[in-house]
Protein backbone atom coordinates (compact mmCIF):
# COMPACT_ATOMS: atom_id res chain seq x y z
CA UNK A 1 0.00 0.00 0.00
CA UNK A 2 2.85 2.44 1.10
CA UNK A 3 3.98 1.68 -3.03
CA UNK A 4 1.21 2.18 -4.15
CA UNK A 5 0.87 5.60 -2.58
CA UNK A 6 5.02 6.32 -3.47
CA UNK A 7 3.51 5.47 -7.03
CA UNK A 8 0.78 8.35 -7.12
CA UNK A 9 2.97 11.00 -6.05
CA UNK A 10 4.33 11.27 -9.89
CA UNK A 11 0.09 12.44 -10.80
CA UNK A 12 -0.33 14.29 -7.42
CA UNK A 13 -1.35 18.23 -6.85
CA UNK A 14 -0.64 17.75 -3.63
CA UNK A 15 1.77 15.74 -1.40
CA UNK A 16 0.50 15.24 2.39
CA UNK A 17 3.52 13.85 4.14
CA UNK A 18 2.35 13.11 7.86
CA UNK A 19 4.40 12.52 10.87
CA UNK A 20 4.32 11.40 14.19
CA UNK A 21 5.90 13.99 16.74
CA UNK A 22 8.67 11.90 17.24
CA UNK A 23 12.12 14.23 18.36
CA UNK A 24 13.98 12.21 15.34
CA UNK A 25 13.18 11.48 11.49
CA UNK A 26 13.54 7.78 9.53
CA UNK A 27 15.31 7.39 7.12
CA UNK A 28 12.15 6.38 4.80
CA UNK A 29 10.82 9.99 6.26
CA UNK A 30 13.67 11.07 4.51
CA UNK A 31 13.25 9.26 1.17
CA UNK A 32 9.36 10.23 1.11
CA UNK A 33 10.34 13.83 1.29
CA UNK A 34 13.32 13.09 -1.45
CA UNK A 35 10.48 11.78 -3.51
CA UNK A 36 8.21 14.24 -3.27
CA UNK A 37 10.52 17.07 -4.39
CA UNK A 38 11.12 15.10 -7.52
CA UNK A 39 7.76 16.65 -8.80
CA UNK A 40 5.88 19.80 -9.32
CA UNK A 41 3.07 18.87 -6.76
CA UNK A 42 3.17 21.28 -3.47
CA UNK A 43 4.71 18.80 -0.41
CA UNK A 44 3.43 19.37 3.21
CA UNK A 45 4.12 17.32 6.24
CA UNK A 46 1.71 17.22 9.05
CA UNK A 47 2.61 16.58 12.31
CA UNK A 48 0.03 14.70 14.45
CA UNK A 49 -1.22 13.96 17.90
CA UNK A 50 -0.10 17.40 18.72
CA UNK A 51 -1.93 17.22 22.00
CA UNK A 52 0.72 14.61 23.23
CA UNK A 53 3.51 16.61 23.37
CA UNK A 54 4.59 19.99 24.82
CA UNK A 55 5.04 22.97 22.67
CA UNK A 56 8.75 23.70 23.57
CA UNK A 57 9.36 19.96 22.25
CA UNK A 58 7.01 20.22 19.37
CA UNK A 59 9.04 23.77 17.76
CA UNK A 60 12.33 21.89 17.52
CA UNK A 61 10.47 19.06 15.66
CA UNK A 62 8.81 22.27 12.86
CA UNK A 63 12.73 23.26 12.73
CA UNK A 64 14.07 19.72 11.83
CA UNK A 65 11.20 19.08 9.63
CA UNK A 66 12.01 21.97 7.96
CA UNK A 67 16.06 21.38 7.93
CA UNK A 68 15.25 18.01 6.60
CA UNK A 69 12.54 17.56 4.34
CA UNK A 70 12.45 21.10 3.20
CA UNK A 71 8.32 21.18 2.93
CA UNK A 72 6.23 24.10 1.84
CA UNK A 73 4.24 23.98 4.69
CA UNK A 74 4.53 22.46 8.44
CA UNK A 75 0.98 21.90 9.74
CA UNK A 76 0.75 20.72 13.39
CA UNK A 77 -2.06 18.59 13.81
CA UNK A 78 -4.71 16.21 15.83
CA UNK A 79 -6.95 13.77 13.78
CA UNK A 80 -8.37 12.49 16.83
CA UNK A 81 -9.85 15.89 17.59
CA UNK A 82 -9.85 17.73 13.89
CA UNK A 83 -7.48 21.02 15.47
CA UNK A 84 -5.68 22.42 12.73
CA UNK A 85 -7.39 20.24 10.16
CA UNK A 86 -9.01 23.73 9.18
CA UNK A 87 -5.53 25.18 8.02
CA UNK A 88 -4.81 22.00 5.99
CA UNK A 89 -8.05 22.54 4.08
CA UNK A 90 -7.29 25.86 4.18
CA UNK A 91 -3.71 25.28 2.70
CA UNK A 92 -4.81 22.92 -0.15
CA UNK A 93 -7.89 25.13 -1.39
CA UNK A 94 -5.52 28.17 -1.52
CA UNK A 95 -3.11 26.04 -4.03
CA UNK A 96 -5.71 23.96 -5.94
CA UNK A 97 -6.04 25.59 -9.46
CA UNK A 98 -9.42 25.64 -10.91
CA UNK A 99 -10.04 22.79 -13.66
CA UNK A 100 -12.67 21.74 -16.54
CA UNK A 101 -16.02 20.24 -14.84
CA UNK A 102 -15.68 16.29 -15.98
CA UNK A 103 -18.97 15.55 -14.19
CA UNK A 104 -22.70 17.21 -13.92
CA UNK A 105 -23.42 19.44 -10.91
CA UNK A 106 -25.13 17.26 -9.21
CA UNK A 107 -22.75 14.07 -9.38
CA UNK A 108 -20.69 14.40 -6.27
CA UNK A 109 -18.84 10.84 -6.89
CA UNK A 110 -17.76 8.77 -9.96
CA UNK A 111 -18.49 5.44 -8.04
CA UNK A 112 -21.44 3.77 -7.87
CA UNK A 113 -23.77 2.32 -4.88
CA UNK A 114 -21.74 -0.54 -4.63
CA UNK A 115 -18.60 0.60 -3.74
CA UNK A 116 -20.23 3.47 -1.59
CA UNK A 117 -22.12 1.11 0.22
CA UNK A 118 -19.02 -0.52 1.27
CA UNK A 119 -17.27 2.16 2.02
CA UNK A 120 -19.89 3.17 4.28
CA UNK A 121 -20.03 -0.22 6.03
CA UNK A 122 -16.21 0.36 6.29
CA UNK A 123 -15.99 3.97 7.64
CA UNK A 124 -18.22 2.69 10.01
CA UNK A 125 -16.48 -0.40 11.62
CA UNK A 126 -13.07 1.90 11.35
CA UNK A 127 -15.14 4.72 13.65
CA UNK A 128 -16.20 1.91 16.20
CA UNK A 129 -13.04 -0.67 16.37
CA UNK A 130 -9.79 2.14 15.65
CA UNK A 131 -8.45 0.99 18.24
CA UNK A 132 -8.88 -2.80 18.53
CA UNK A 133 -8.95 -3.46 15.05
CA UNK A 134 -6.54 -0.13 13.22
CA UNK A 135 -5.37 -1.80 9.89
CA UNK A 136 -6.96 -4.97 9.25
CA UNK A 137 -10.31 -4.30 8.49
CA UNK A 138 -11.67 -3.41 4.86
CA UNK A 139 -15.48 -3.98 3.61
CA UNK A 140 -16.53 -5.27 0.47
CA UNK A 141 -20.09 -5.49 -1.42
CA UNK A 142 -20.78 -9.07 -2.09
CA UNK A 143 -24.41 -8.71 -3.73
CA UNK A 144 -26.71 -6.33 -4.80
CA UNK A 145 -30.09 -6.52 -5.82
CA UNK A 146 -32.25 -3.16 -6.76
CA UNK A 147 -34.79 -5.17 -8.84
CA UNK A 148 -37.67 -4.62 -5.65
CA UNK A 149 -38.67 -1.65 -4.12
CA UNK A 150 -36.05 -1.70 -1.37
CA UNK A 151 -32.53 -1.92 -2.41
CA UNK A 152 -30.68 -5.44 -0.95
CA UNK A 153 -27.14 -4.69 -0.09
CA UNK A 154 -24.96 -7.48 1.62
CA UNK A 155 -21.83 -6.10 2.30
CA UNK A 156 -18.35 -8.78 4.11
CA UNK A 157 -16.59 -7.30 6.66
CA UNK A 158 -13.31 -8.74 6.19
CA UNK A 159 -10.85 -9.29 8.97
CA UNK A 160 -7.21 -11.16 9.14
CA UNK A 161 -7.40 -13.56 12.23
CA UNK A 162 -10.46 -15.34 13.78
CA UNK A 163 -9.91 -13.72 16.79
CA UNK A 164 -10.42 -10.46 14.73
CA UNK A 165 -14.19 -11.84 13.76
CA UNK A 166 -15.46 -11.86 17.35
CA UNK A 167 -14.30 -8.06 18.16
CA UNK A 168 -16.49 -7.11 14.77
CA UNK A 169 -19.36 -9.37 15.58
CA UNK A 170 -19.24 -8.11 19.39
CA UNK A 171 -20.66 -9.82 22.38
CA UNK A 172 -24.68 -11.27 21.14
CA UNK A 173 -24.01 -9.20 17.55
CA UNK A 174 -24.39 -6.15 19.63
CA UNK A 175 -21.13 -4.31 17.34
CA UNK A 176 -22.02 -5.82 14.10
CA UNK A 177 -25.69 -4.99 14.61
CA UNK A 178 -24.55 -0.84 15.69
CA UNK A 179 -21.95 -0.87 12.58
CA UNK A 180 -24.89 -1.98 9.88
CA UNK A 181 -27.66 0.80 11.55
CA UNK A 182 -24.76 3.55 11.10
CA UNK A 183 -24.07 2.43 7.66
CA UNK A 184 -27.96 2.12 6.32
CA UNK A 185 -28.62 5.09 7.75
CA UNK A 186 -25.53 6.79 5.61
CA UNK A 187 -26.79 4.87 2.63
CA UNK A 188 -30.21 5.76 2.75
CA UNK A 189 -29.44 9.34 2.71
CA UNK A 190 -27.32 8.76 -0.65
CA UNK A 191 -30.00 6.99 -2.35
CA UNK A 192 -33.20 8.92 -0.62
CA UNK A 193 -34.73 5.99 -0.13
CA UNK A 194 -35.08 3.05 2.85
CA UNK A 195 -32.69 -0.07 1.98
CA UNK A 196 -32.09 -3.14 3.33
CA UNK A 197 -28.18 -3.69 4.31
CA UNK A 198 -26.75 -7.23 6.03
CA UNK A 199 -23.63 -7.46 7.10
CA UNK A 200 -21.23 -10.42 7.54
CA UNK A 201 -17.61 -10.97 8.78
CA UNK A 202 -15.34 -13.09 6.95
CA UNK A 203 -11.87 -14.00 7.67
CA UNK A 204 -8.73 -13.65 4.80
CA UNK A 205 -5.73 -14.24 6.78
CA UNK A 206 -2.80 -11.81 6.49
CA UNK A 207 -4.74 -10.02 3.14
CA UNK A 208 -3.27 -6.62 3.60
CA UNK A 209 0.54 -8.68 2.90
CA UNK A 210 -0.70 -10.05 -0.39
CA UNK A 211 -0.69 -8.13 -3.74
CA UNK A 212 -3.80 -10.09 -5.43
CA UNK A 213 -5.75 -10.19 -2.07
CA UNK A 214 -5.41 -6.14 -2.26
CA UNK A 215 -6.17 -6.03 -6.02
CA UNK A 216 -9.30 -8.39 -5.98
CA UNK A 217 -10.58 -6.26 -2.85
CA UNK A 218 -9.90 -3.07 -5.10
CA UNK A 219 -7.72 -1.34 -2.55
CA UNK A 220 -4.45 -1.14 -5.23
CA UNK A 221 -5.30 -1.35 -9.39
Amino acid sequence: IVETALQAMGEADIILHMLPPKPELSEEDRQIAGRARQFEAHYFVLINKVDMVAKERLLPLMQKIHEELSPEEIIPVCAASGDGLDRVVQAIAARLQEGPAYYPTDQYTEHDLRFLSAESVREKAMQLLHEEIPYALTAQTEAFDESGKVPRIHVAIIVEKPSQKGIVIGAGGAMLKKIGELARRDIEAMVGKKVYLELFVKVIENWTKHEKQLKDLGIIP
